[in-house]
């Protein structure tokens, strides 16, 4: 459970209240929809409102928290059970339809991926991966709108949603960075060959590999909480 005295060195003390609502998110202990209320908040960890409601303000541009009318601030509920299931289920819905789409995927469909290949390669090395991830998303979804399931698209597209807040410290992971460029040559190489077990084998590995690194990345979260504060605690 995470703790008062787990609060860690902030730049500021909003962003450190931050810091300790989204570890205790993670940690499921505010699920899908409990309310977060900033009076017990405040109370719990000796401050003020005040920078409590700049921490949800910063927590809900992380996608973390939404502001609910007439009721206030909600967790989004993204806990690591959240990730293990989302991604397991995107694994398998995604896999399928690369499966099923290779075979039905015509010259310029190809030629368009490649061309996004391109681009997530450049945009990769000039550091600007928050474009670079949008340009990869657009591979895919050449890829899967090729299958024909508009249903299992439609899903895919809403459990990406559900999560979108996750990869948020992930972006910036020199390590997730490589994983997406190593997974979209191959991939790219294998739809160019029509090999249409290996696109899939490729797209459910890497989101199980990426799904592997986010739970890393909320284990590193909730571990800092049990760190001993540097010399400091919200006051």
């Amino acid at each position: 459970m995470v703790t008062t005295d787990a609060l860690t060195e902030s730049s500021t003390l909003p962003e450190t209240v931050a810091d300790w609502i989204e570890r205790a998110i993670i940690d499921g202990r505010f699920p899908e929809g409990a309310r977060i209320r900033e009076l017990a908040i405040a109370k719990e960890l000796e401050v003020s409102r005040a920078p409590v409601r700049e921490a949800l303000r910063v927590l809900a541009g992380r996608g973390l928290v939404r502001h609910v009318p007439n009721v206030g601030a909600v967790s989004s509920g993204m806990s690591r059970q959240t990730v293990r299931e989302v991604y397991g289920l995107r694994a398998l819905i995604e896999a399928d339809m690369a499966r099923a789409a290779v075979p039905r995927l015509g010259p310029a469909e190809v030629e368009r991926m490649e061309a996004l290949l391109a681009q997530v390669l450049e945009l990769s090395a000039s550091g600007e991966w928050e474009l670079m991830f949008q340009t990869a998303w657009r591979w895919r979804e050449i890829l899967y709108d090729a299958s024909g399931n508009r249903t299992a698209l439609e899903v895919v597209r809403q459990l990406r949603a559900r999560i979108s807040s996750v990869p948020h410290g992930l972006r910036d992971d020199p390590e997730h960075v490589t994983l997406n460029n190593i997974f979209y040559r191959q991939a790219t190489t294998a739809v160019r060959n029509g090999n249409a077990e290996a696109v899939a084998a490729l797209v459910s590995a890497f989101l199980c590999q990426t799904g592997d690194q986010v739970l890393e990345y909320f284990r590193q979260r909730v571990a800092g909480a049990d760190e001993p504060a540097a010399g400091h605690r919200p006051a």
